[in-house]
């Protein structure tokens, strides 16, 4: 295929998955399935569903042409509202030529307005949700009394004609079966509010779109449940005009606005149900003022309810200090579970993660003698700092009686920046005090304060006069060294103080911050590894060293291609992955063959991968479940432990009841083990094998294991291989290609 006529098919593919995946926009979702069904529940009003595809091919075909990017197009953020658009005047009007024209001219006005409101919002992190549709529409509405071509329709809501005309006997018989169930009034209103999303009012359209909605996501069908029955009870409690449910179904706000409040754009928890608790009255006050006000010009309300309070409410959720149980979705999954699951596994991981990264600002091993709230020192507004000694395998600070500062182990021993950073401030000249004696009056001796980004700095004290390898303005990187260990100032002994503050002066008052990654000695001396904490009295401790061949090996390039063969049961096949970065600025691994993603994190001392959308039987996404979490060098005696998503895992009966309580209590633990079990030569390493385990238990009680086996090689991967309960696959990474490194 040419380079033109691939470009031409790419882009059809585009417009074609972002039309279906407007459908599922309505529901905030980017699930193909559900949209899908979605789109089948339009066209049970024929010409209304026909008069959404059309709104939303001219919309998808517009953006095209126009050069809108590429991704909107693709999961239909620009065509969703034009389908709405399309579904409401569909139900409206009679289908003719002057219709289509009228059709046309609100699809190209919902995306002009679309673009507007996205531009205006976005930068705020707020959503447009459904205002252009309802502009679009009510700007339609008012046109319309003025053009005596456009007819109202008269086939009814439902026209038994229509709908053999579409489906035949058989469609007409199943859509009958439906609408002549006897349902109570609480649950006839239900199904007909989420009919009426679609401008349908009918409870067959209902129905289905409910199915739909809870197979696509439990937690967003108990919130529509938890929304509508509120807002319901809130009408009957206040004696509320409940024709305002029934005409026109405007229930739907309440049914909208709790997916979005309690599960799309805040994280669905317990706290989460409650705001839907809480707020779903003032959307019922909405509706009824709306109502009214709107009535003077003869404008249905449609979605104006919901679209304010989400806006509003998430508006004012962007000013809270505090989260309070309540989360905004950071990065989007389309999916309240996914979200959920997403966040409360990276809230584990990365709970005291920092954006700037600290390292003992020293090599080997040193124990703490001083930390957080010192006994001696570390007092009120300098509370947050740590003191640091080397010591012998039987404690002692030195040898020979310590009567010199030479017999102190850690006397003129290399210091080294804990992060990369300028040097803004040194103290060079105080002289060394003999053991046991102090300087009160240059209480911090010898000092350097690295600035590592605003209102960050470091500072380490009690360093030897003149030892400085750097100056005022240099910039320093990580783990440079950028002096020797004195015993200036308020230091009895020779120790390393080491403190993080928020202002650029040797001596500011401290902050606390965790030392991203370190090693640890326990009480049998085995090593453990420790991230984002900060140590505390008498631990002995160390920096990661990282190993160049894990580095290399784990190191994803953009635009790199990576071609693995692949064995099982005597099958040989060939994979193709891409690494990428998305919007987010998030690096992925994208498999072409099953269409699968794994998104990825190298923070240059650990590896992560964060999340996986695709096929659960692909070899990338037993990749993403065999290293979900990599130390960078090469310890036979850590474990590095982890717990997965609950996303990560294929759907099940056991799942699908986790979904429905997920947000109050969580029953299934999916956990990460790797070992560092084999080298072929410590120094300078050419071949690691790593080993993982993945253990699924619900309640504790274990279901399932897969095992992984990872070959590193000359800074490549040599091969992988995965056992779980059913199979087993062996897979070696093909030779390198000059082209598997140039960006595509």
């Amino acid at each position: 295929m040419s380079g033109k006529a691939a470009s031409l098919n790419l882009g059809l593919n585009r417009l074609l998955e972002g039309t279906l995946l407007s459908y599922g926009q309505l529901f905030f979702s980017q699930r193909k399935l559900l949209a899908y069904i979605l789109l089948f529940v339009s066209f049970i009003d024929g010409y209304a569903g026909l008069s959404g595809l059309v709104a939303v091919i001219v919309t998808q075909v517009t953006s095209h042409l126009l050069g809108l990017d590429h991704e909107g197009i693709r999961t239909g953020v620009y065509s969703f509202n034009s389908l709405s658009v399309g579904l409401c005047l569909g139900t409206y009007y009679q289908f003719n030529l002057p219709f289509l024209a009228i059709l046309i001219c609100g699809a190209l006005l919902s995306l002009l307005f679309t673009v507007w409101f996205y531009g205006s919002l976005a930068p705020k992190g707020l959503p447009f949700l459904s205002f252009p549709f309802i502009l679009s529409v009510w700007l339609i509405l008012l046109a319309a009394r003025s053009y005596a071509a456009l007819l109202l329709s008269e086939r009814g809501i439902y026209s038994y004609n229509d709908l053999y005309s579409f489906g035949g006997q058989g469609f007409v018989d199943a859509i009958m079966s439906f609408e002549t169930m006897s349902l109570p009034g609480y649950l006839d209103i239900y199904f007909k509010s989420v009919g009426a999303i679609f401008f349908q009012y009918s409870l067959s359209v209902g129905i289905i779109a409910s199915l739909a909605l809870l197979l696509y996501s439990r937690i967003a069908f108990m919130l529509s449940l938890t929304g509508f029955y509120t807002g319901f009870l809130f009408y009957s409690a206040v004696g509320g005009n409940m024709t305002e449910l029934t005409y026109s179904y405007i229930g739907f706000n309440f049914i909208l606005s709790a997916i979005a409040i309690g599960g799309f754009f805040i994280i669905p928890s317990t706290a989460s149900f409650v705001l839907v608790l809480i707020v779903t009255p003032l959307i019922a006050v909405l509706n009824s003022s709306l109502a009214v006000a709107l009535s003077v010009v003869q404008l249905p309300l449609y979605s104006m309810p919901f679209n304010l309070m989400v806006v509003m409410l998430i508006y004012f959720l962007r000013f809270r200090i505090f989260p309070n149980g309540l989360h905004l979705t950071g990065i989007q999954h389309y999916s309240p579970e996914e979200n959920l699951y997403t966040f409360s596994t990276g809230l584990e991981r990365f709970r005291n993660s920092t954006y700037v990264l600290m390292e003992l600002p020293f090599y080997g091993n040193w124990k703490v003698t001083q930390g957080y709230d010192g006994e001696h020192t570390h007092k009120e507004e300098w509370r947050h700092a740590l003191d640091f000694m080397i010591c012998d395998e039987y404690g002692n600070f030195y040898q020979n009686g310590g009567l010199e500062l030479k017999d102190y182990y850690s006397w003129q021993k290399p210091v080294t920046a804990p992060a990369d950073g300028l040097v803004v401030d040194i103290h060079a000249h105080v002289e060394e005090n003999p053991p046991g004696k102090v300087n009160l009056e240059n209480n911090w001796g010898n000092s350097i304060v690295l600035k590592h980004s605003e209102h960050l700095y470091s500072q380490l004290s009690h360093l030897y006069i003149n030892s400085f390898k750097v100056s005022l303005g240099d910039y320093v990187k990580r783990g440079d060294i950028i002096a020797t260990l004195g015993n200036s100032g308020r230091s009895p002994y020779p120790h390393i103080h080491f403190q993080v503050q928020s202002t650029p002066f040797v001596g500011s008052p401290t902050i606390a911050w965790p030392i991203s990654y370190y090693l640890k000695k326990d009480e049998n001396r085995d090593t453990q590894l420790v991230s984002f904490k900060t140590p505390s009295k008498e631990d002995i401790i160390s920096n990661v060293e990282t190993c160049s061949l894990l580095k290399e090996s784990f190191l994803f390039t953009p635009g790199q291609i990576l071609r693995w063969e692949i064995n099982q049961k005597g099958k040989s096949s060939i994979v193709k992955w891409v690494v990428g970065v998305n919007a987010y600025n998030q690096s992925y691994l994208f498999c072409e063959k099953t269409s699968s993603y794994a998104y990825l994190l190298n923070n240059g001392t650990m590896f992560y991968f964060l999340s996986f959308k695709g096929d659960t039987q692909s070899l990338l996404y037993h990749f993403y479940m065999g290293c979900y979490q990599v130390l960078l060098g090469y310890y036979p005696k850590v474990v590095v432990k982890d717990q997965l998503p609950i996303s990560s895992i294929p759907a099940s009966p056991i799942t699908v009841i986790q979904d429905f309580i997920a947000p109050f209590k969580r029953l299934i633990r999916i956990n990460y083990e790797m070992e560092y079990s084999g080298i072929d030569n410590p120094v300078n390493p050419k071949s690691i094998i790593l080993r993982s385990r993945v253990r699924t238990s619900v309640w504790g009680v274990a279901q399932k294991r897969n095992s992984y086996t990872i070959e590193l090689s000359n800074n490549r991967f040599l091969s992988f291989e995965v056992k779980t309960n059913q199979r087993k696959i062996t897979a070696f990474l093909m030779q390198d290609k000059p082209e598997d490194f140039l960006p595509n």
